[in-house]
């Protein structure tokens, strides 16, 4: 990672100091949550506070509503990740294999900016609990132009435990999304977009949905959106 020597100590966990007292704040790009800790638990909290901050700062501010300003790249890790994560930004996901028991949270709720997400072909999200979960195990509450390119979610453990979401987006307000490709396995529901809230003009098409035990595919307030050309079998 590099970092750029600052005169005094940053706010937020992207930071090391020196020997010689001295503080530096991280500047790489993109963002990968090993910079962060070898915990796999604390390296995805502390990168999302760092990002939290950035913005906050400035760093990337402008446009931060329209598009995905920052990149993390897990550099094709596999991480195991406890602990609820919320990372309050608009980002571009990437390379990396993120197995939980718990919910990983993309973006804000209940007011504020919907940020845009993208989840490329190159990210697999796992439920690996032992006993059902009730959540989600990626939520993205309320975004604008969100994209899941080809991105995999299993929501079904090896040992036959589920979650009650692979991936629910648009709980909030979610317009202008795609779903290109990808694969949603198992949970409840492996895939599910909007509650009652705006969810708007989507398109979903090339994507496996299958094994869900409730149902595959749960959309709500979907007007305006295209929905064709995806494998939608086998419920439990």
């Amino acid at each position: 990672a590099l970092y750029k020597r600052v005169g005094a100590e940053p706010t937020h966990p992207g930071k090391v100091q020196d020997f010689g007292g001295s503080w530096f704040v991280l500047v790489s790009r993109p963002v990968c949550p090993r910079m962060f800790d070898i915990d796999d638990n604390t390296a995805w909290t502390n990168m999302a506070l760092y990002l939290e901050a950035e913005l906050a700062a400035g760093k990337w501010r402008e446009g931060a509503g329209m598009r995905s300003p920052e990149v993390v790249d897990g550099r094709g890790l596999e991480y195991v990740v406890t602990t609820d994560v919320a990372i309050r930004v608009g980002a571009t996901y990437q390379n990396f294999y993120y197995k939980t028991n718990r919910t990983l949270t993309l973006g804000l709720e209940g007011t504020g900016t919907s940020y845009r997400q993208i989840i490329e072909k190159t990210c697999t999200f796992e439920f690996d609990g032992t006993v059902d979960y009730d959540g989600a195990l990626v939520r993205v509450p309320r975004t604008f132009g969100f994209m899941s390119d080809g991105a995999t979610f299993f929501a079904t453990s090896p040992n036959s435990s589920r979650a009650r979401y692979g991936l629910y987006v648009g709980e909030e307000r979610g317009w202008g999304g795609s779903i290109f490709g990808g694969r949603f396995y198992g949970g409840d529901c492996p895939l599910r977009i909007g509650r009652d809230g705006d969810c708007t003009s989507w398109a979903i098409s090339g994507a496996t949905i299958d094994h869900g035990r409730v149902a595959n595919l749960i959309g709500c307030n979907l007007a305006g959106s295209s929905i064709r050309g995806n494998n939608i079998e086998h419920s439990d």
